[in-house]
């Protein structure tokens, strides 16, 4: 008897659109018709009463052998059914957080088992909060993107790796490094400081022309070093939730439309920093 396999992954970072999501769940209907190849050759005739008993448990066998779909709302909406046509449907969420896709449900639901070959993938779309001061800032950006496939056959459970995989290489991003352990501190200590403490001598420079007592100079000059950071860990956030780790593309998308404000806003930002040091360097 073959070992039986258990895989688990983590999906990586990307960025998908419902005719991706829809490429994935014919790769997967693939891999459910293939499940049924090999489920048919481990039931032997002989072992059952009579033919017709065999063919009865055989049809009742296949006809559970089929994909769930379950689209999560942000409001807590679901939407279940069977096949692509779903993502076309007319009742979609207004904004998608999550697609499940499982080939366990109908079969367990009739049988009290799961099938030998089968598979259960989640695609989170959640994002983190747009201004978030709450969690850690060494820990990774939640998300219960996986997927996880268990069967006899070491090609088939490939064979539905693959299938998310494949799509997974394709739309790929670079944007693990904003949502990974300790994304935050590596960025606030070469960026966010360096930018606090050029802040805080600015302002030291300012207020010196107004006060002559250095405890109120330097009081300032701390409290606003702490409010820079303080906006840097705001900004860090906002790009987080504006590229998130698994990002859904829609017509009309909230992030899409932040997102051309967001780069509007630091390409006005950096144009700024980059004129003054050049002014200062032809003056100077």
């Amino acid at each position: 008897m073959s070992e039986h396999l258990t895989y688990r992954k983590e999906i990586r970072p990307c960025v998908l659109t419902f005719d991706d999501i829809k490429k994935i769940f014919r790769e997967l209907n693939k891999c459910q018709e293939r499940a049924v190849e090999i489920e048919k050759k481990s039931w032997k005739k002989e072992s059952f009463e009579s033919e017709q008993v065999y063919k009865n448990f055989v049809n009742q066998r296949c006809d559970n052998y089929k994909i769930s779909i379950v689209v999560n709302g942000a409001n807590g909406e679901d939407l279940a059914g069977e096949d692509s046509t779903l993502f076309d449907s007319d009742n979609l969420p207004e904004e998608v957080v999550g697609v499940y896709f499982s080939n366990i449900s109908w079969y367990r639901s009739m049988f009290g088992v799961n099938p030998a070959h089968c598979f259960a993938i989640n695609i989170d779309f959640r994002k983190p909060p747009i201004i978030d001061f709450s969690t850690r800032s060494t820990d990774p950006t939640p998300n219960s993107s996986i997927v996880e496939v268990s069967g006899n056959d070491s090609l088939w459970v490939q064979s539905v790796v693959e299938a998310v995989k494949r799509v997974e290489r394709e739309k790929s991003s670079n944007r693990n490094i904003l949502h990974r352990p300790f994304a935050y501190d590596f960025v606030v200590w070469f960026l966010g400081i360096p930018v606090g403490v050029f802040g805080a001598s600015k302002c030291e420079a300012f207020i010196g022309k107004y006060t002559d007592s250095n405890f109120v100079l330097y009081a300032t000059c701390i409290v606003f070093f702490g409010a820079l950071l303080m906006c840097f860990r705001g900004a860090f956030s906002y790009t987080k939730w504006a590229f998130p780790k698994i990002e859904l593309i829609r017509e009309g998308s909230a992030t899409l439309k932040h997102r051309k404000r967001w780069s509007v806003l630091v390409g006005t930002i950096v144009l700024s920093v980059i004129s003054s040091f050049v002014f200062k360097a032809i003056s100077g």
